[in-house]
């Protein structure tokens, strides 16, 4: 990707992450304060609010941020041993406006983990 980047002129700004394998797409997309979780889970919240820039310092218009994390039992959505959890549960893409601003929120996560039946990047 940073490749593609390059060969578009696009340089500087905080340097790409893997998704990682617990990355899987198609989540909603969504705008707004975008409340990720799906189904009940007993325990306390979590609120995230922020803003993207580019390099310049200028909101970064229309982007996409993908969001996903694990359940308060340390399971993903498309990874739990029941799979009862609704599919894309914890997880969005949230269009950011013209201000570059987002906010969303959960249930807090309490642990995280990484199955080892998760499919492997690269």
């Amino acid at each position: 990707m940073e490749g593609k980047d390059a060969e578009a002129g696009l340089t500087g700004g905080t340097p790409r992450t893997i998704e990682g394998p617990l990355y899987v797409a198609g989540a909603p997309l969504e705008e707004g304060d975008v409340n990720l979780t799906k189904d009940a889970d007993d325990t306390g919240s979590l609120y995230m609010r922020g803003r993207i820039t580019g390099p310049d310092g200028e909101p970064f218009k229309d982007a996409v941020l993908h969001v996903w994390h694990a359940n308060s039992h340390s399971w993903y959505s498309h990874f739990g041993p029941t799979r009862e959890q609704t599919p894309f549960n914890n997880a969005a893409r949230i269009k950011l406006g013209a201000d570059g601003k987002y906010s969303f929120h959960s249930k807090m996560p309490n642990e995280y983990s990484v199955p080892r039946a998760a499919p492997r990047t690269r």
